[in-house]
C-alpha cells in the first residue's frame, strides 16, 4: 500500500515555516525510509520508499505539482496504455481548472497535489473510486495530508481525541462512509473530493458527482450495454495489467473474480499470472447462519443467494479454463480474535479478521514469488448491481411510463425478486408512475445491537449519509438507480484494511472510474437482464466464464466461519468486552453483553459481524486511548511508531 505524507502551509506565517522546516529535517534523518518527492513554496510531499513500486510518481512541469498513484489517460480507442507522462499542457490545464482536468482527462488510483503559484493556492484531489486513502489534519498552523495516521504521528505530535459520535455510528454500521473519522481532529477526503488550501484556510469541493451519470440512464439496448461493458472492462484490466510483470489474483470462484481472471488471460501485455484461493472448509454439522432481527422472508432470500466459504470447486474450473497455477490456502479455523491486535493504528477500527489473515498470506506470497500486485474482484456486487429488488420494471415505468416493453420487464422483475405479479404491479404504480418515495433501507438500525439503547435511539439514516447519498437524495433518479448509485458508499468498506507492510499494490480493476461511469448510465432493467442478478455481466462475459459460474446464482460467504470463530472465542470476547473500555465509557450495555456471551453460540443474539465490530472497536479504543495518554504526558515527543 502506497504511503505518503504532505504538509501545506502559509509561507507568510513564521510559525508555519518553522514547522515545515522541522518536517523536512525529519525526512532527511530517515533517508532509507522516506524520500522528498515534491517541494514548492508552501508545500512538501514525501513518499515511503518501500511502499512504492516504480512509476508511481508523476511530476507536473515547472514545479506545479505531483500525482501519487497509477494514472491512465482517457483515449477514445484504447485504455490499455502504460502510465502516461503529464505534459506541460496537462500541467497548465490542471492549474487552470483547479485540478478538475484530472477527473475529466485521466482515470486511475491517485492523490494529486497541485500548486497555483500565482494565487498561492494548493489543491489536493482524490480519485473518484477512493483507491488510495487520503486523510488530513491540522497541526499548529499547518495542514498535514497523509495516507496512514501512524506515519503522520511520526513527524507531527498532533493532540488527538476520540470521536465518540463516529465510533457509535461505526458500531451500528461499520461500512459508514462519511468525512469524519474515529479521531475528532482527522478528516477523510472521500469519493472524487478535493481540498483547496489558501492562506491557511481550507475548503472542500466535490469534483466527481456520480448522479451526473445515473440521472439519465439511457443505454437502452441490452446488447449494446453488454458489448460496451465487455470492452471497457477488458481495456481497464489491460491498463492495470500493463503496469506489472507478476500478478497474483485472489480467485474466490465467484462471478466477479472469475471475470477479472478472464480479462487477465486476454490482457495485451501478457503478465505472469498466478491465482490464490482462500477458503474455509465447512462440515455438514455446522450450525445454520444466524440473522437475528431480520424478517424470515428476507432471510430465506438471503440464504438462497449465499453459499458457504469453500468455493474451490468453482475456482478450480477457472484455473483449468486458463491453465493457471492456483495456490489453495485454508483460512485458520482455530485462530483466536487477538490477531486483530496486529492491525496498525488506523483512523477507524478494522472489523475484518479475514483481512488480517489475508495480509499474512500476501506477505508470504510477495516474499516467495516477488508478486508486484494482488488483483481482486472487489466492488463487483456494487458496480454490477447485485440486487434482488424488482428495480427493472419500476425504473422502466419511472422513465417511460406505461408503454411497449414494460410487460417484459414486469416478468423479469417477478423472476429476479421472487415476488408476485400483483406485488410488482403495485410497486410500479406507487414508485414508478406516481413517483412516491421508496422507504429508506434501515435494517441496520433495527437489528439487535449491544449498544446502550439511548445511544441508538434517535439515529436515522441521515446520520450515516455520505457525499454520495446526499447527492442522490437531492437528485431525481429512478428508484433502482438511487440504490445502484449509493453502491459507491461501499468503497470505504472495500478499501478498508491495513495492507501497510505488504509491499505490493492492491488492484480492484472492476472498481474504476470508467466502469462506474459506464454502469451508472445503464438502466437497472438492463443490469438485471433476463431476470437474473447481475444478468448483464453474465451475458457480457459469457464466453470467458465457465458455464457453471455463469449460471450460478449463489455467492460465497464467510459468515458461517465467522460464527464458528466467535463461538470458539467466547472467553476472549468476554475478557476483552465485559471489563473493557466500550462498557466503561458507556458504548455497550453490560446486561445485553452478558446475556449474549452466556449463549453457547453468541451469534443467536446479535449478528456475528456486530460481535466482530465490538471486538475490533475495543482493541482500537484501547490502543488509541493509550496513545493519546502517552502523547499528553510528553506532548513534544515524536516517538517512532512501528507499523506492523
Amino acid at each position: 500500500m502506497r504511503r505518503y505524507i504532505a504538509v501545506i502551509w502559509n509561507i507568510d506565517d513564521t510559525g508555519s515555516v518553522n514547522t515545515a522546516r522541522t518536517f523536512r529535517d525529519g525526512l532527511a534523518a530517515r533517508p532509507s525510509e522516506w524520500a522528498l518527492s515534491y517541494e514548492a513554496p508552501g508545500i512538501l510531499v514525501a513518499h515511503h520508499i518501500k511502499s512504492h513500486i516504480g512509476g508511481l510518481l508523476y511530476k507536473l512541469t515547472n514545479q506545479s505539482g505531483l500525482i501519487i498513484g497509477r494514472l491512465f489517460r482517457r483515449t477514445p480507442d484504447s485504455y490499455a496504455t502504460v502510465s502516461p507522462v503529464v505534459s506541460e499542457g496537462d500541467s497548465q490545464r490542471l492549474i487552470a481548472s483547479a485540478g478538475r482536468y484530472l477527473i475529466d482527462s485521466f482515470w486511475g488510483t491517485y492523490v494529486a497535489f497541485i500548486t497555483d503559484s500565482k494565487s498561492k493556492t494548493h489543491y489536493v484531489v482524490h480519485d473518484p473510486t477512493s483507491g488510495m486513502p487520503c486523510f488530513y489534519a491540522r497541526h499548529e498552523s499547518v495542514n498535514v495530508i497523509f495516507s496512514h495516521v501512524a506515519d503522520c504521528l511520526e513527524f507531527f505530535p498532533i493532540r488527538l481525541s476520540i470521536n465518540q459520535s463516529f465510533l457509535t455510528r461505526w458500531l451500528v454500521d461499520h461500512a459508514i462512509s462519511v468525512q469524519e473519522t474515529g479521531l475528532r481532529e482527522v478528516f477523510e477526503l472521500t469519493t472524487g473530493e478535493a481540498l483547496e488550501i489558501s492562506s491557511g484556510t481550507t475548503h472542500r469541493a466535490v469534483y466527481w458527482n456520480p448522479v451526473e451519470f445515473s440521472a439519465n440512464p439511457r443505454i437502452e439496448s441490452a446488447i449494446e450495454a453488454a458489448r460496451e461493458l465487455r470492452t471497457v472492462a477488458q481495456r481497464t484490466v489491460d491498463a492495470w495489467a500493463s503496469c506489472y510483470d507478476r500478478i497474483s489474483l485472489h480467485l474466490s470462484g465467484g462471478l466477479d473474480s472469475s471475470i477479472v481472471a478472464g480479462c487477465l488471460a486476454n490482457a495485451a501485455s501478457r503478465p505472469q499470472v498466478s491465482y490464490v484461493n482462500l477458503h474455509s472448509e465447512l462440515t455438514r454439522t455446522d450450525e445454520p447462519i444466524q440473522f437475528p432481527g431480520y424478517d424470515q422472508r428476507f432471510v430465506e432470500k438471503l440464504m438462497a443467494f449465499e453459499s458457504g466459504g469453500d468455493e474451490r470447486y468453482f475456482a478450480r474450473l477457472v484455473a483449468k479454463r486458463w491453465n493457471v497455477r492456483m495456490a489453495e490456502v485454508q483460512l485458520p479455523q482455530a485462530t483466536d480474535l487477538e490477531a486483530m491486535w496486529r492491525t496498525p493504528l488506523l483512523t477507524r477500527p478494522f472489523a475484518n479478521i479475514y483481512g488480517v489473515w489475508e495480509d499474512d498470506i500476501n506477505q508470504a506470497i510477495v516474499a516467495k514469488e516477488n508478486t508486484q500486485a494482488f488483483f481482486r474482484g472487489l466492488a463487483g456486487d456494487s458496480i454490477f448491481y447485485a440486487s434482488r429488488a424488482p428495480s427493472g420494471a419500476i425504473d422502466f415505468s419511472y422513465l417511460n411510463g406505461i408503454r411497449s416493453g414494460l410487460w417484459e420487464h414486469i416478468l423479469s422483475s417477478c423472476k429476479v425478486s421472487d415476488q408476485s405479479l400483483w406485488t410488482i404491479l403495485h410497486k410500479i404504480w406507487r414508485y414508478g408512475i406516481l413517483d412516491r418515495a421508496v422507504p429508506e433501507y434501515d435494517n441496520f438500525l433495527r437489528t439487535p445491537k449491544l449498544l446502550r439503547d439511548e445511544l441508538v435511539y434517535g439515529l436515522t439514516v441521515t446520520d450515516f449519509e455520505s457525499i454520495v447519498s446526499k447527492a442522490v437524495r437531492a437528485a431525481r433518479l429512478p428508484p433502482g438507480k438511487r440504490t445502484h448509485t449509493r453502491g459507491l458508499e461501499m468503497l470505504a468498506y472495500y478499501h478498508a484494511g491495513p495492507h501497510v507492510d505488504v509491499h505490493a499494490d492492491y488492484v480492484n480493476p472492476l472498481n474504476s472510474q470508467l466502469m462506474w461511469e459506464l454502469l451508472l448510465r445503464i438502466p437497472t432493467y438492463n443490469l438485471q437482464t433476463g431476470g437474473i442478478v447481475r444478468g448483464l455481466a453474465r451475458t457480457a462475459f459469457a464466453d470467458i466464464l465457465p458455464s457453471e459460474i455463469q449460471r450460478r446464482q449463489s455467492k460465497g460467504s464467510g459468515t458461517s466461519m465467522l460464527q464458528r470463530v466467535l463461538k470458539k472465542n467466547r472467553e476472549i470476547l468476554s475478557e476483552h468486552l465485559q471489563n473493557g473500555l466500550l462498557v466503561r465509557e458507556g458504548y455497550l450495555d453490560p446486561n445485553k453483553l452478558t446475556k449474549c456471551l452466556s449463549r453457547e453460540n453468541p451469534s443467536i443474539s446479535v449478528e456475528a459481524t456486530h460481535l466482530q465490530q465490538c471486538m475490533a472497536a475495543e482493541i482500537w479504543l484501547r490502543r488509541w486511548t493509550q496513545e493519546i495518554r502517552e502523547s499528553r504526558i510528553d506532548p513534544i515527543r515524536t516517538q517512532r511508531r512501528v507499523v506492523q
